[in-house]
C-alpha cells in the first residue's frame, strides 16, 4: 500500500479469543466451530499461529458486519432490480 495508495480501504474488527467476553456468543466452544464451519456469516475464525520466532496470535475471530456485507455486495450496481410484475 505504500507504493500504490488504493482509493479505499476496508477495515473490520478482529479479536482474539481471550478477548471475547463470557456473555458474548462466540464465547462457546459450539458457536466458534460452527464460524469454522461457515455457518455463522458474520464471523470468519483465523487459525491460531506460532511459527514464526517473535510472532504468536492466538485463535481470532474477525467481525464482519452482516449489513455492512449486503451492502459491499452492492458497490458497482447503478440501479435497484425493478418490482416484478407478472
Amino acid at each position: 500500500m505504500q507504493r500504490e495508495k488504493p482509493p479505499e480501504v476496508l477495515l473490520c474488527g478482529l479479536y482474539q479469543r481471550s478477548q471475547i467476553p463470557q456473555d458474548h456468543k462466540l464465547s462457546k466452544l459450539d458457536n466458534l466451530d460452527n464460524t469454522r464451519k461457515g455457518n455463522m456469516p458474520a464471523f470468519h475464525l483465523l487459525a491460531a499461529y506460532s511459527d514464526e520466532p517473535g510472532y504468536k496470535r492466538e485463535l481470532s475471530v474477525v467481525d464482519l458486519s452482516q449489513a455492512f456485507a449486503r451492502f459491499f455486495m452492492r458497490v458497482g450496481l447503478p440501479h435497484d432490480v425493478p418490482l416484478l410484475r407478472s
